[in-house]
């Protein structure tokens, strides 16, 4: 987004000068594109996202996104190895004005990973609707669920091995339980009988029960 300062000398109509009101210009064309690198071309499109390897999500799931950011962030930013709160410093350099709450991650699997980073401005989180996410956070708050989630992560997929599992009930009870994250978004099943995280989904699964076990 380009603002260009009035081209005539002298002073405007309010007594300001095309000077001064080139020094304002500038400064809200630098906050618009804080803004705008915050939330990408939507109001919940990824800060920086960078999946890797072949179930690396498509471009209509990474909507907004910029892969190039976080290696020129670190390198125009280098921060003390010695600073215990090394993301939220980078964070603050790059967002001085603007509140953000952000998470990211990486994920190594046998073809490759996923490096993972989104982020929304605060009060876009605030001003959404949380209900919103209840039957996401539903599908995940069963502990079989949880235990089939871990087991295909750890590299578990095939439906009747997850069945074999110790404490998880019967053949009927584990195919229930898988249907109703694949319908959350949780799990899916590219060919018949395997099961797999979706890649999009990876790191925000970790993060949430990192926090609900932290």
């Amino acid at each position: 987004m380009t603002m260009t300062p009035p081209a005539h000398a002298g002073t405007t109509g309010d007594g300001h000068s095309p000077d001064a009101l080139a020094t304002v210009l500038a400064r809200i064309e630098a906050r618009l594109d804080r803004l705008e690198a915050v939330t990408g071309t939507g109001d919940k499109a990824p800060v920086d996202t960078e999946p890797t390897g072949s179930e690396a999500p498509t471009d209509a799931q990474n909507s907004g996104a910029t892969t190039e950011t976080t290696g020129a962030a670190a390198a125009a930013a280098p921060h003390s190895p010695d600073d215990p709160y090394w993301v939220l410093t980078g964070m603050r350099e790059r967002y001085p004005d603007d509140d953000v709450v952000l998470y990211a991650g990486t994920f190594a699997t046998g073809d490759g990973g996923y490096r993972w980073q989104y982020g929304l401005p605060t009060a876009t989180i605030l001003d959404g609707d949380f209900a919103d996410g209840a039957p996401a956070l539903s599908a995940l708050a069963h502990p079989v669920r949880l235990t089939l989630l871990q087991a295909v992560l750890a590299g578990t997929h095939q439906t009747a091995e997850l069945s074999a599992l110790p404490g998880l009930g019967t053949s009927g009870q584990v195919y229930h339980h898988l249907n109703q994250l694949a319908a959350a978004g949780w799990l899916r099943s590219p060919r018949r009988g395997r099961w797999e995280v979706p890649g999009e989904r990876t790191i925000p699964l970790l993060a949430l029960i990192m926090a609900a076990t932290s």
